[in-house]
């Protein structure tokens, strides 16, 4: 497995509890074709929180998911 691979699967680790609490939080993420950025769209707390944060890059990606998760006390 590369280590953007690995990367991948980590944010999608952190980003899961997030979307397993009966519709309360909500995240996706969209990666842009042929380059390494994206966007992450949230939706927290009963969508008193709601939001997309763009990314250069998979590290930024993960940095914002460790924001979420603690922005959502989970």
């Amino acid at each position: 497995m590369t280590n953007e691979q690995t990367k991948i699967d980590e944010l999608f680790k952190l980003l899961e509890p997030l979307n397993k609490t009966q519709g309360k939080y909500s995240v996706s993420v969209t990666f842009y074709p042929g380059i390494k950025g994206g966007v992450i769209s949230f939706m927290l707390d009963w969508k008193t929180f709601i939001g997309e944060k763009d990314f250069d890059d998979i590290d930024e990606a993960i940095k914002f998911a460790y924001y979420l998760q603690k922005k959502s006390r989970l």
